[in-house]
């Protein structure tokens, strides 16, 4: 006790949005007791949080240093194979129809020597075009008018300027299957704000009302700048050509993430979470999913709004196995029915609800992510949950991985914006790959973990999708309870036979459909948390994942981060109340103005004290590479 305290200063260099660290700070009042019942029932485990003003601290104004962005090689790495200085060297096959080039469109090759941010000012200066999308490492595909394409390659820090096969906006699916009717998904190119049009600008005269017209039957507009329709695949050369269209995909067919398998092993049963004096009060969440027995009894008039995303049915009702009822009672059910036993996440929380099902066929369908997602933030929600995503192209980027980032990194422009939380299931397809939207790189993918019996909460649920993603990103993020997780039953349900335990009000699901609104209540927490006893207002999405992400623990082995656990199994208490010795500094509202700048933290610790830092930045497609 004696021993002299040696103090020393640390600097941590920053490349991004914000940093959460763990140094000396104390100050929590941690009290554990137990509680314990009948097999079959749980037994609970609750850690007490009490809230305190200064666990989360404000890092200060950083020191900002100015540096250079690494040279990078004069490529372009698109999906159809790499442009050269000299050309395309393909990596895939094009038919004819899709190896046409597209007049309106090019790639342009800029000095890998110069910033891709000076870059792209010069090139945007040097013509009326639009920047359409970056191609790293060297590459912007550009769009406009052949005389003003023509022009950039005048421009000093052009290197060269390709010609664009229309194929390189087709989904590969496209590029295989060359006939035959297939319901399609036209898009329109973004604009700066990142919301699609139907209408390219630039002066070219084309729309997506003239593309469906003369290419798609039984066509219909969702939204502004999207189209769905089926089309004859014989014409999808003709459809690309289209200026005013910037990508054409099946359209995608949607599933529920829970698993049915009806066996266990282990007569265990242990349902740990945490409590805090928080329950989720003012905080409203959207949950997108099947539908929603709305008086089950344990929202409580919590509900704000309930709404139909599905095409042509204007039903909320949740009819066939009861799954959104389950996932938003695993949010914040009030666990009325059950006196407080199956009670959940965040149970003062408000809920918006988005139902997807089709009543007729008990398929999903919706008018796609930003749309839901657009209207959820506009009904008051900043923090959205599903359990849901594609049934094919697993580990792959699709569209609505991008829409769900783009959405999210505009919110999380806290000068503009309020943030919003949003968080996808892995999925239940193990060594197949992460479901998208759960590609997303803004969004908190959400693997599943034992939640009760032999082995939980340390054994990973088995089904639970792996990562990486084709990319060659880490997901999931993290795990949270999603094995036997026990839920409302909403009583209009008609097929519960997935269920491993029932009663007249409750049912016991598995799957990462489970484990995501499990890690839904914990941002929801960690977003009260932050606004009422913090106090640090309109916290960014970012800054939620990141703190989740910081109090993750590892899983079995000590090697997270993997593809398997992300950052390993949410646990609340490390997130808002580090043990004694211990505190969170935050950094979510100073910028980098450069590529290649840096900020430098200075903190002073003593003796063999660590500083561990979890760092989350908001992308897009336009603006990060």
């Amino acid at each position: 006790m004696g021993r002299r305290l040696m103090t020393k200063r640390m600097a941590v260099a920053i490349l991004g949005i914000f940093l959460l660290s763990l140094a000396p700070a104390g100050g929590f009042d941690v009290e554990t007791t137990g509680d314990s019942a009948e097999i079959l029932d749980p037994v609970v485990t609750r850690i007490g949080i009490a809230p305190d003003p200064d666990s989360i601290q404000g890092l200060g104004e950083p020191q900002v240093l100015e540096g250079f962005e690494r040279t990078r090689e004069n490529t372009a790495e698109s999906t159809i194979g790499v442009y050269t200085e000299l050309g395309l060297i393909p990596s895939v096959h094009l038919p004819r129809a899709l190896a046409e080039p597209r007049g309106d469109l090019a790639m342009v090759i800029v000095d890998g020597d110069v910033g891709i941010w000076d870059a792209r000012i010069a090139v945007e200066e040097a013509a009326d075009v639009e920047i359409r999308s970056t191609i790293p490492p060297s590459g912007f595909l550009v769009q406009g008018d052949e005389k003003q394409i023509s022009l950039l390659a005048e421009e000093s820090i052009v290197v060269a300027v390709h010609t664009v096969s229309s194929g390189l906006l087709a989904h590969p699916l496209l590029r295989l299957v060359e006939e035959g009717p297939m319901m399609v998904e036209v898009l329109g190119w973004k604009d700066d704000e990142l919301q699609r049009h139907a209408e390219p600008g630039l002066g070219l005269e084309d729309s997506l009302d003239a593309v469906a017209e003369l290419w798609l039957t039984d066509s219909w507009s969702p939204e502004e700048g999207r189209v769905w329709g089926v089309v004859d695949l014989s014409n999808i050369g003709s459809v690309l050509q289209h200026p005013s269209v910037a990508w054409v995909a099946p359209l995608p067919v949607l599933e529920t993430k829970n698993d049915n398998a009806r066996t266990h092993m282990g007569i265990e049963t242990v349902d740990s979470f945490f409590v805090t004096d928080l329950d989720g009060s003012g905080q409203t969440v959207a949950v997108g999913d099947s539908g929603i027995d709305h008086d089950h009894g344990d929202f409580t008039n919590r509900i704000v709004g309930r709404t139909s995303v599905t095409p042509g049915d204007s039903s909320t009702a949740d009819p066939s196995d009861g799954h959104g009822t389950h996932v938003a009672c695993t949010v914040l059910g009030s666990g009325m029915r059950s006196s407080g036993t199956y009670n959940g996440v965040a149970p003062g929380a408000s809920l918006y609800f988005q139902a997807m099902e089709d009543d007729d066929t008990g398929a999903l369908y919706s008018y796609g992510i930003n749309s839901m997602l657009n209207s959820a933030y506009n009904a008051g929600a900043r923090l959205h949950t599903n359990s849901w995503g594609a049934g094919s192209g697993h580990g792959s980027y699709s569209t609505q991985s991008e829409d769900a980032d783009d959405r999210t990194s505009t919110w999380d422009q806290y000068w503009s914006h309020e943030g919003m939380t949003v968080l996808f299931a892995a999925g239940n397809e193990r060594d197949d790959g992460v479901s998208p939207p759960g590609t997303a790189k803004n969004v908190i993918t959400v693997g599943g973990h034992k939640n009760r019996y032999s082995g939980s909460p340390d054994e990973m649920y088995y089904w639970s999708s792996r990562g990486p993603t084709d990319d060659g990103r880490i997901k999931p993020d993290i795990i949270a309870p999603g094995g036997y997780v026990r839920s409302c039953r909403a009583q209009e349900a008609g097929d519960t036979a997935g269920a491993t335990w029932s009663n007249t009000y409750y049912l016991e699901y598995t799957g990462t459909s489970m484990a995501t609104p499990n890690a839904a209540g914990a941002a929801v927490m960690v977003r009260e948390y932050l606004e009422e006893i913090a106090q640090r207002p309109s916290p960014q999405g970012a800054l939620v994942k990141a703190l989740l992400i910081l109090g993750a623990e590892d899983v079995g082995t000590r090697d997270i981060p993997n593809d398997d656990e992300g950052w390993g199994r949410l646990n609340l208490r490390n997130t808002l109340a580090p043990t004694t010795g211990q505190g969170i500094w935050v950094d979510d509202r100073s910028v980098l103005s450069g590529t290649g700048n840096s900020k430098t933290y200075t903190f002073n610790t003593h003796g063999d004290d660590r500083v561990q830092r979890s760092e989350c930045e908001p992308c897009n497609m336009k603006r990060c590479t």
